[in-house]
């Protein structure tokens, strides 16, 4: 009996046995506990996924809310895979299609800012220089600076083009060759006409590559998501093959049926990331408190419009607004299986962040409208 009684204490206080998981060792405004205390709104909100989700043939959709700083609400509705009824969760991993960009324009700035990477490697940038003066483009009107890239003012191609990329791209600078049969669009003004570009994103990463002498791939996972713990923010295709990923969520087609992700190795910066909706809320906060990048570069490159007499809402990267006397900046995605949208009510007393992502649905939906009812209730407006 003494033996039983030893064994079942020495089961009770061993190290690692019958007690609380650890916490995480990311900084406190970064660890995913949802303070409900801090969020009365929680049932309005929940409601407001979960019928939206219903109403628009959804089949998974993540919810991520920070404000003042702290996480106060993480949760998924629905099923990340249909066929397993595995369902989603605050930590479902889904391609973020062009929110995408937000990590373009973020890294370029910031290397511009900073000149260097984190290992002390050099790093010459100036936004505003042709980007030509970097990698080799078309001589038909490709006169656009880098930040013209950055904010849909070089009059580059959308989609649809004659040399898309297809296959597998180890670097943009590899895929963007292949851009290189298209002129600027005609009559479009670079620097005052918007024209919203996936492919100027591709050139965007061909010119961080040549400074970096590193693949983007490379660049937005080391310079970005392992330094500042982002650990689901990852290149989708940085292999040949797309990677294991156990929370990567299944997507639908506007049939609701199942489809495969697209090869997008080609347009890293264009909408080839995957991330969870934390992690997005996470690196918007970070940007929010000078973290990634300092206050000067946030409010001077970022978020400051890059042309204030173009018809672009656009500074680097970030589309900047007004949401009922309050400043905004964020960004949409739309890709095949994937709708998705971050926004920071940029309020100094009471910043706010939304992060919606989905993954697919039968309506053509776009879920910064669900941000926007979702902004009202919690600002009470």
């Amino acid at each position: 009996m003494r033996h039983l009684l030893l064994l079942a204490f020495l089961l009770i206080f061993a190290p690692g046995c019958n007690r609380p998981a650890a916490l995480s060792q990311a900084p406190a405004d970064q660890v995913p506990v949802v303070a409900t205390d801090l969020f009365p709104q929680k049932k309005q909100i929940e409601t407001l996924a979960a019928e939206y989700r219903t109403n628009n043939g959804i089949p998974a959709l993540s919810v991520a809310i920070m404000r003042k700083g702290k996480l106060v609400y993480s949760g998924g509705f629905g099923m990340a895979d249909v066929a397993t009824a595995k369902p989603a969760t605050g930590e479902s991993v889904y391609l973020l299609a062009s929110i995408s960009k937000l990590f373009g324009g973020t890294l370029a700035a910031k290397l511009e800012a900073e000149g260097q990477l984190r290992d002390e490697t050099i790093v010459n940038l100036d936004l505003s220089k042709p980007t030509r003066d970097y990698i080799d483009l078309p001589a038909n009107g490709h006169t656009h600076t880098v930040a013209q890239l950055t904010a849909h003012l070089g009059c580059v191609p959308h989609y649809g083009g004659s040399s898309t990329p297809d296959g597998h791209f180890a670097t943009a600078a590899a895929a963007a060759k292949q851009l290189n049969n298209d002129p600027t669009l005609s009559g479009c003004t670079i620097g005052h006409n918007y024209n919203y570009s996936t492919h100027a994103f591709t050139y965007l990463g061909a010119v961080l590559e040549k400074v970096t002498r590193r693949p983007v791939a490379r660049l937005v996972e080391e310079e970005i998501a392992d330094a500042y713990q982002l650990p689901s923010v990852r290149v989708m295709y940085r292999e040949k093959e797309l990677r294991p990923n156990p929370h990567r969520v299944s997507i639908y087609g506007n049939a609701g049926n199942e489809i495969n992700y697209e090869e997008n190795s080609w347009k890293v910066f264009g909408g080839g990331i995957e991330a969870n909706a934390i992690d997005i809320a996470r690196f918007t906060h970070l940007i929010n408190v000078g973290r990634i990048v300092d206050a000067d570069t946030r409010e001077n490159r970022l978020w400051k419009r890059l042309a204030p007499d173009s018809e672009s809402p656009y500074g680097i990267s970030w589309r900047l607004g007004e949401m009922d006397g309050v400043p905004v900046a964020e960004h949409s995605g739309s890709a095949r299986g994937s709708r998705t949208h971050v926004r920071l009510y940029r309020d100094a007393q009471d910043p706010l962040i939304i992060c919606v992502l989905t993954n697919g649905g039968i309506t053509n939906f776009r879920p910064e409208a669900l941000v926007t009812e979702m902004g009202k209730v919690i600002r009470g407006k």
